[in-house]
């Protein structure tokens, strides 16, 4: 006698649904594997697959060069374009360094080809690398003359350093028409101001190809952009007076390059909402015959970020601060706000003569009793004695996270305070510590003087959560936390699963505890 056996539920979901699913699926952009998963989904039934086979827009979003490298099938990429029909074309290739350099001539010509006779297919084209990009961009640069009635989103970047090369100017780009474009990253080339397809923008790049004066006069005509990243512009000739950009729409603005490249004259001449979160990235470099300028453009910069947190604690709060700190190498500041909209103000510089304290010292000056929860990552002492002064600030932090060498540094901290003629507890409200376990032995150890220090203060910890991170080997030695009594301990072990609580002095084991 058969036995039936039901369909399985998801045979009985709705073709529209699943079309729905295998769409999400296979965005390449958020998978990189993304064009395996939506080949092996058209082969697990036959409705699967006159389903995927009967989708052109699914097959047209993955033009996935780097597993077409990868696997060396650069047939199978002509077998997606037969399947994808007329639909509007994504094309991803973002991976140079698996091009087996035997290739390179064969994949650049291949490229050439799928471009420049699908140009006006195209919606997105990415192409982010690390070995190919200038002679890439030899092959590519022709087709920016000609309109791009589809693209949406054409970046084209190198992950390291370009050569000295210039890049000649491009008149006209998309013979000004790019109707539909709102991504343009595109490195070593500036634009024309003049371009009508520049306006409707939402996300932009500015590098070397920019000196201030044209970048400002580039940003007076993108009042629509909401994604903004500037790095390595150069200073330029400075003949006139600089206009003021104003950015209505900006919610993200990242900055990247030399101190010496004279940041703050650009962040003055942009007027950006209050919310927007911006993150600057000062690099450093082995001139040292240039430091005292630069130290002199870093604390200017520093003072841009200063009053651009001043200008958002007037109407909002700073949730969350955040301090990585490297000795003698660079120290990031961190500024996070959720209410009403989310908001992050992030500075990092590097670590010239007595940078330190200068930082340190005008964050003293702030406001920053509103931040509740502090995150510390240090690879070295907290020996300055503005780390000091900077933690009497922080007096609202009731949580902090940390990994097992920044904890270490801070009960450092707190030992040294102790033996003051005056000591004081650092972070007089924390009553949680997070600790993360990165490391491969597994194991936690703890400093019982600086819980028992804050205990006989009356600023007791409550919980010590280490279950965060990787699984010990062993339950921790808790043996010297025994007088810290009240304490909560939470962990994880590797062989079993779910989370352990140990109430300190309590003469109780542990129990495993549901965390929701």
């Amino acid at each position: 006698m058969e036995v039936y056996t039901p369909p399985a539920p998801i045979y009985g979901v709705n073709d529209d649904v699943l079309m729905c699913i295998f769409m999400l699926n296979g965005n390449m952009f958020f998978d990189s594997q993304a064009l395996h998963t939506t080949r092996a989904t058209s082969q697990v039934c036959r409705q699967w697959r006159n389903l995927t086979l009967e989708a052109p827009l699914l097959w047209a979003k993955l033009i996935d060069m780097d597993i077409c490298y990868r696997d060396r099938r650069l047939d199978w990429i002509n077998e997606i374009f037969r399947r994808s029909g007329v639909a509007p074309l994504w094309i991803k290739a973002v991976n140079g360094r698996h091009i087996r350099r035997t290739d390179t001539d064969n994949i650049e010509k291949f490229i050439y080809d799928i471009v420049s006779k699908n140009w006006d297919r195209i919606q997105k084209l990415v192409v982010i690398d690390d070995s190919t990009l200038e002679s890439r961009c030899n092959l590519i640069f022709p087709m920016l003359r000609f309109p791009a009635p589809q693209l949406e989103n054409f970046t084209m970047l190198r992950t390291n350093h370009y050569s000295d090369r210039k890049i000649p100017p491009i008149k006209s780009l998309f013979s000004t028409h790019a109707p539909m474009i709102r991504t343009f990253r595109l490195a070593y080339v500036s634009v024309d101001h003049q371009d009508p397809w520049i306006r409707q923008l939402h996300t932009m790049l500015l590098d070397s190809a920019y000196s201030i004066g044209i970048a400002l006069t580039v940003l007076l005509v993108t009042n629509n952009l909401q994604e903004l990243e500037i790095t390595d512009i150069t200073y330029g000739d400075i003949a006139t007076s600089l206009p003021i950009a104003a950015l209505p729409h900006l919610k993200y603005l990242k900055l990247c390059g030399e101190p010496t490249q004279h940041y703050a004259t650009l962040l003055d001449h942009m007027k950006i909402p209050v919310s927007c979160s911006v993150i600057i990235r000062m690099s450093y470099r082995h001139d040292h015959s240039r430091n005292a300028e630069r130290r002199l453009q870093i604390e200017r910069v520093f003072d841009v970020f200063i009053r651009r947190a001043e200008g958002y604690l007037k109407s909002h709060k700073f949730d969350a601060f955040h301090l990585d700190y490297k000795p003698r190498d660079y120290l990031t500041l961190k500024l996070i706000g959720k209410l009403p909209v989310e908001c992050m103000l992030s500075i990092s510089i590097p670590l010239y003569q007595d940078l330190v304290s200068m930082s340190l010292d005008r964050m003293y000056r702030r406001n920053l009793s509103s931040a509740t929860t502090f995150q510390l990552r240090t690879s070295g002492s907290l020996s300055p004695p503005s780390f000091r002064s900077f933690f009497e600030r922080l007096t609202s932090v009731h949580t902090i996270r940390v990994d097992q060498i920044s904890l270490r540094y801070l009960t450092s901290l707190q030992s040294s305070i102790n033996a003051m003629k005056k000591p004081i507890i650092i972070l007089p409200h924390l009553k949680v510590i997070h600790v993360f376990i990165s490391d491969d032995t597994h194991v936690f150890t703890v400093d019982e003087e600086f819980f028992l220090s804050r205990l006989k203060k009356g600023r007791p910890i409550k919980m010590l959560d280490i279950s965060k991170g990787l699984p010990l080997t062993s339950p921790p030695n808790l043996n010297a936390l025994k007088l810290i009594k009240g304490l909560k301990v939470r962990y994880k072990l590797a062989q079993t699963r779910g989370i352990f609580e140990h109430t300190c002095g309590s003469g109780k084991p542990a129990n495993r505890v549901e965390i929701l």
